[in-house]
């Protein structure tokens, strides 16, 4: 693992600002990206962004403190990606959930630093043998991350096949908030949901959201910022997306929360879900050749 992390670091580290670290024992890496606006950290087991924290403030992200470091098992919190289905699979429900995009190793492709200093890396997972038993078609992915004082992620979809390929996708970001019973998320007024917990009726959001209960909302066709309202740490988290028509909003809340292993007890008081997605009727089909990007941009606001 020490000559792998040392190749990585001839290869694609830049002195203060790219640097491989071992994260745990038979584990696969992690990049860090510093600038002078934020630090970044990379898992490069899912291409899993785990922290964003911009200078002199907190974490933008949650990421468990009892996230599981295992091959085949997805890390608790941070932004997974969900990629080539949303959820559990359609036809096969001993599938791995959202795919595996999130439970496959990827290798970098690129690293650099733009002309405002801002570093950026670039990952890829593609089709293999591996990959054959969860999916039949031949693709490429590639991740890019720049973590200047807002964070980019931008995930491009190549259908490698021959034939038509139909995905849903989701950058599924977890915000660390102050406490659940405070914020408001605003950018999702007067836009139809499915509503998971309510045996998927379709329902009308009215006015602001504040969570005060489990929430699992799939809002469809709609490609809107939505803004994270946060007074216990004085701040407004800015979630904006391109060619996403998808926003789905989670809380697992408290009974679901404490049932999973890899989640801190009482944890949903200090996160919410807000993923950039294209799931339910909002799916994507590439013709042989075609290709599609996802993404995301984070930013806080502090209030004065």
């Amino acid at each position: 693992m020490n000559r792998y992390i040392d190749r990585l670091n001839q290869k694609y580290g830049i002195n203060g600002h790219i640097l491989f670290k071992t994260m745990t024992n038979d584990y696969p890496p992690c990049a860090i990206l510093k600038s002078d606006f934020s630090t970044c950290k990379i898992s490069l087991y899912g291409a899993h962004v785990l922290s964003f924290i911009p200078t002199d403030a907190v974490d933008l992200l949650m990421l468990s403190s009892k996230a599981v470091y295992k091959r085949g098992k997805a890390i608790r919190g941070g932004i997974p990606i969900c990629w080539p289905w949303f959820g559990p699979n359609a036809a096969d429900r001993t599938l791995p959930v959202h795919g595996f995009a999130r439970i496959s190793e990827w290798q970098v492709s690129d690293s650099g630093i733009n002309q405002n200093d801002v570093p950026f890396i670039k990952f890829y997972l593609q089709s293999d043998e591996e990959s054959k038993k969860y999916w039949p078609c031949k693709f490429r992915l590639e991740l890019t991350v720049m973590a200047s004082s807002s964070l980019s992620v931008s995930l491009t979809t190549f259908n490698k096949d021959f034939q038509d390929m139909t995905i849903s996708n989701a950058l599924h970001s977890y915000f660390n908030i102050s406490n659940i019973n405070d914020i408001e998320i605003t950018g999702i007024e007067d836009t139809e949901y499915i509503d998971s917990i309510d045996n998927d009726k379709k329902k009308l959001q009215k006015g602001p959201l504040r969570i005060s209960g489990e929430v699992d909302r799939d809002y469809i066709n709609t490609e809107n910022d939505c803004f994270i309202s946060d007074p216990g740490l004085n701040r407004i988290i800015c979630v904006s997306k391109q060619n996403s028509k998808t926003t789905v909003i989670w809380n697992p809340w408290i009974k679901k929360g404490n049932a999973l292993a890899d989640f801190d007890h009482d944890g949903f008081e200090k996160m919410v879900c807000i993923e950039t997605a294209n799931a339910v009727n909002n799916t994507i089909t590439l013709k042989p050749g075609g290709r599609h990007t996802v993404s995301t941009n984070i930013q806080q606001t502090v209030w004065k």
